[in-house]
């Protein structure tokens, strides 16, 4: 068998993460062919001439976070082929992409950065370059500018990652959620839970969220269609995957637009979600049950497509055949058709999320297509995705031992202004998410 193509070492110290050679032995003899040509001499890394300008050095990071980007679309698409050939089993395929995706959220990050800052970038590097010449009367060597480049870029990640955290107020957005879906006038301040279908404790009744807060930022307005869009984090049942929210299909002489709840873990039907006095209500209790709402707006039909799709998804990954099958077998997938997410990144996105091809019923008749360059935004989402999955997981299973604590959730008992004239500029923000209990 020929030998496994790798990257030769670069002199940046930002170096790729390489799958190791029994991984890249699974890959069709073509694939490996391809990996090859992602060779490059070190001569041509970032940093590699101290003589470069920093705006050369800047381009020339892109260059190569793009090509170690393009090299994992190539490991991956691969992988796809091995596991549609039987090759590689299904369920190993996340095992095998698990550090990969890993490496292009982090990707996803640093090209941010250097695509929206790279004045202050550039600026900041020079200064560091001219410090260095004055205090040694000597050009900045090329390790030098590989450390103060790495120094930088992390403490620009790291600054906007808490930007980001610390712009999302969640007792405001919670707030505005809860008016935008007329949620509140329940007995003793009670808040309506649109999938219980009663009022609730307000300091029980939460918003949750349809898309995750870490897949904010231009890669997944790609998805959509759009320049920019605003998301944040979920919450609750939905961080489980446990239900997910569908559209019914609409019957002559039934009013449009109405929602139900799906079960997708089956293994959760008997686990009791509320109790009230002598009232026990469990996971099968909302299964198939239709959503009430208490006024005419609802959460954005594109964002709970969204949310379907990664479950389905997810599902699928998991072994969560019967659920599946439930789904791919249904006459109407899904009963509200519309042009809410790009077919070719959604289709790569399934592949590297899940190593598997969508079923066309799936996303036909709910997509839409144009010639827009998304780049390689599917990779970042997919990173993101699976980024997202991880962190879910492990806040579950610290909340189950006790161990989690999020006071983020509490209300801002001193803002009680009266908000009426912002309701319109909420609406689309609270149109990705919905009141639960």
């Amino acid at each position: 068998m020929d030998k496994c193509p790798v990257i030769p070492p670069r002199s940046s110290s930002k170096k790729p993460y390489i799958p190791p050679e029994e991984h890249l032995r699974l890959l069709p003899a073509a694939s490996r062919e391809r990996l090859a040509s992602f060779r490059r001499d070190i001569s041509t890394a970032t940093f590699a001439s101290q003589d470069s300008t920093t705006s050369i050095l800047l381009e020339k990071r892109i260059e190569e976070l793009s090509t170690d980007l393009n090299f994992y679309k190539t490991y991956h698409d691969g992988l796809f082929q091995a596991v549609a050939s039987g090759t590689v089993p299904p369920d190993q395929y996340t095992a095998l992409t698990r550090d990969s995706l890993k490496k292009c959220a982090q990707i996803g990050g640093e090209l941010s950065v250097l695509k929206k800052q790279a004045r202050g970038l550039e600026q900041d590097l020079e200064e560091a370059r001219e410090n260095k010449r004055a205090n040694r009367d000597a050009e900045p060597n090329t390790e030098f500018m590989e450390r103060a480049y790495t120094s930088t870029i992390k403490a620009r990640i790291m600054a906007a990652s808490r930007q980001r955290k610390k712009s999302f107020d969640q007792s405001e957005f919670r707030r505005k959620v809860i008016k935008y879906l007329n949620a509140e006038g329940g007995p003793d301040e009670g808040i309506w839970c649109h999938l219980t279908g009663w009022y609730g404790d307000k300091d029980q009744v939460r918003a949750a969220h349809l898309v995750h807060k870490t897949l904010e930022g231009d890669e997944l307005a790609h998805l959509f269609g759009d320049k920019e869009l605003v998301i944040s984090d979920r919450r609750n049942g939905l961080d489980r995957d446990v239900v997910v929210i569908v559209p019914i299909p609409p019957i002559e002489g039934q009013p449009v637009g109405r929602w139900m709840c799906l079960l997708v873990d089956q293994s959760k039907q008997k686990d009791m979600i509320y109790r009230v006095q002598n009232t026990i209500l469990r996971w099968k209790d909302l299964d198939r049950r239709e959503l009430t709402f208490r006024s005419e707006n609802r959460p954005a039909k594109r964002f709970l497509y969204f949310r379907f799709i990664i479950t389905y998804i997810d599902a699928k990954q998991k072994g969560n055949l019967a659920w599946v099958q439930d789904v791919e077998s249904r006459k109407v997938f899904w009963a509200t058709p519309g042009s809410y997410l790009r077919k070719s990144m959604l289709r790569t996105l399934a592949r590297n999320i899940s190593g598997v091809e969508m079923p066309p019923a799936i996303y036909e008749g709910n997509t839409f297509e144009s010639g827009d360059d998304v780049g390689d935004a599917d990779l970042i989402v997919a990173g993101l995705l699976r980024q997202a999955t991880v962190e879910s997981i492990k806040r579950t299973e610290e909340a189950e031992r006790g161990e989690y604590k999020d006071d983020s959730e509490d209300d801002d008992e001193e803002d009680d202004e009266d908000d009426s004239d912002d309701d319109d500029e909420d609406r689309d923000d609270n149109a990705n998410e919905y009141v639960v209990d």
